[in-house]
């Protein structure tokens, strides 16, 4: 597996701007649902030792 510099440097400039949109557009959706699974945990988490 190419490291990512390696990889970065093969692309073409088309593919760098493709990649760079595409890795802008996803990584604050991933952000978000990873920010969500921590509250969720946190709320869950909170549950069980009110139960408790």
């Amino acid at each position: 597996m190419k490291n990512t510099t390696e990889q970065a440097k093969a692309m073409t400039d088309e593919e760098l701007a493709r990649t760079s949109i595409q890795l802008r557009l996803s990584i604050p959706a991933a952000q978000s649902l990873l920010d969500a699974i921590r509250r969720e945990q946190r709320r869950r988490k909170r549950q069980r030792s009110k139960a408790a």
